[in-house]
């Protein structure tokens, strides 16, 4: 639904920029929110967890600004969203090279017909 209210905003004229931070106002509203009904004092945040908060919070902002100025280029959002998905067989593969996780070939199997499900769509 996200991507699809989106393409239809973005159709309309909002910009992607004002709509990220009409997004991103909403759901900082519900954490607040949500954290106030939960929780009734503050907790102080470590100076390293305050780094790595902003640095969760720039590529976040970085990698959605990607994804909907996608979307709203994209003749059809479920490219996009296929396209999405798909990057999870390169984590896969980045999770076996780096962090020497099991490959089975259940998961190769996986990881390569997802990638070629994806070249045929691009094709």
């Amino acid at each position: 639904m996200l991507s699809l209210s989106s393409k239809y905003l973005f159709n309309n004229g909002v910009e992607t920029i004002a709509f990220l931070i009409y997004l991103y106002a909403l759901v900082t509203f519900c954490i607040v929110f949500i954290d106030k009904v939960r929780i009734n004092k503050i907790v102080e945040v470590s100076n390293t967890a305050k780094i790595l908060l902003l640095g969760t919070g720039i590529f976040s902002t970085l990698f959605n600004l990607g994804q909907f100025q996608a979307i709203k280029l994209a003749p059809n959002v479920g490219y996009v969203n296929a396209i999405n998905a798909a990057s999870i067989s390169m984590v896969t593969v980045f999770a076996v090279i780096l962090f020497k996780d099991e490959l089975t070939p259940k998961k190769a199997v996986g990881v390569l017909g997802v990638t070629a499900g994806l070249i045929l769509l691009l094709i």
